[in-house]
């Protein structure tokens, strides 16, 4: 992975967190990642949430 890449991870990492809503957690994927679709897991580890990107 590029710097920029992890970046957007991490970036994406802290919206998660903030936002309950998953339209606008797609919105804001779109607006960082410039993809109208990204695959994204969202997964429940020790009660937090984190989410894992893969870039097609």
């Amino acid at each position: 992975m590029n710097e920029k890449k992890l970046s957007i991870i991490c970036v994406i990492l802290y919206l998660t967190n903030m936002c309950k809503n998953i339209q606008n957690m797609f919105q804001i994927m779109k607006k960082y990642t410039g993809k109208e679709h990204v695959h994204f897991i969202i997964t429940e580890k020790n009660g937090n949430m984190e989410t894992l990107l893969r870039f097609p």
